[in-house]
């Protein structure tokens, strides 16, 4: 039958983005874990890792720069200003400093912050480039997005760390801060997302068939090729896999349009090929064997395990 697509409620809508993508590709259970189930109080549940945190306050000083031209970036002293947001959201690791252990490990993380801030601070590498801000591309309230296919109610989203401007080629340049050791994959969602994302956010600039990894705890940066055949295999299976997802999650009801599906959890079965997977984690959480330890900065109910 028919869907009648007028009744298509963006908030009914299966939302798709590289972490999501990855979760589902790696247990279903995680993704059910992570990106849909919500506990009594309402929220979505978090663990707390100190990498992560290290990940988001490294983040929030670099990406704040894209507010300042190439010539006040330089100036600016990002070592001060990560220790500052390193001190606003330390409790966020749960760990504690008074155990010795813990404060050592914390230190590690700071220290290897530092690090890293240093690194940039002694050539700014890429930032010295011209950029655009996400206003410059999207002035929605929501997280920058776009529906992949309306008829099938799913949405593409997803945060671009920085977006260089290529004077020469009058191009833009889709670019990834990477905090972690490890290098993306080859066969990485990641940066072809990002490029289909601003290519259908905006149309007034060409976006570049190369896009870039910044690696910040080596200060290397790579590229990789973003090719038309890829792009279109990659949303091919984006599109695919959003329909599953969504027909795990939902129900489609001729009178209402799409209503949830009341055995949802049965739906997303434990999938992972490793007792290391992190559903393992939020299921502790989930039989109360978590330690709370309040709101994370975005709404979710934060846990150590």
């Amino acid at each position: 039958m028919q869907k009648d697509i007028s009744r298509q409620d963006k908030f009914k809508a299966i939302w798709v983005s590289h972490s999501s993508l990855n979760d589902f590709f790696e247990c279903q259970r995680l993704y059910y874990l992570k990106n849909v189930y919500k506990n009594k109080n309402k929220k979505k549940i978090a663990i707390a890792a100190p990498h992560a945190i290290l990940g988001i306050a490294i983040h929030n000083v670099l990406e704040n720069l894209v507010n300042f031209n190439s010539v006040e970036r330089i100036k600016k002293n990002i070592l001060e200003e990560f220790i500052l947001e390193w001190e606003k959201i330390k409790s966020m690791t749960g760990w504690k400093e008074e155990i010795e252990e813990e404060k050592v490990k914390l230190n590690e993380f700071k220290e290897r912050g530092e690090e890293i801030m240093k690194k940039v601070m002694n050539d700014f590498s890429i930032l010295k480039n011209k950029t655009i801000a996400e206003k410059d591309y999207y002035n929605g309230e929501l997280l920058p997005n776009f529906y992949l296919s309306e008829n099938e109610n799913i949405i593409l989203c997803g945060n671009i760390d920085w977006i260089e401007y290529d004077e020469n080629k009058k191009e833009l340049v889709v670019v990834d801060f990477k905090t972690g050791k490890n290098e993306e994959k080859e066969d990485s969602r990641q940066l072809p997302i990002y490029k289909i994302l601003l290519d259908n956010l905006q149309n007034k600039w060409k976006v570049s068939e190369v896009g870039k990894y910044w690696y910040l705890d080596n200060n290397e940066i790579k590229e990789k090729v973003l090719d038309k055949d890829i792009l279109e295999n990659i949303k091919q299976e984006i599109l695919e896999t959003g329909i599953i997802i969504r027909d795990k999650r939902f129900e489609w009801d001729e009178n209402v349009g799409w209503i949830n599906n009341e055995n949802v959890k049965d739906n997303f079965p434990k999938t992972c090929k490793t007792n290391w997977c992190d559903c393992n984690k939020y299921e502790k959480i989930i039989n109360g064997e978590g330690e709370y330890l309040g709101v994370d900065i975005y709404g979710k109910d934060l846990y150590k395990v």
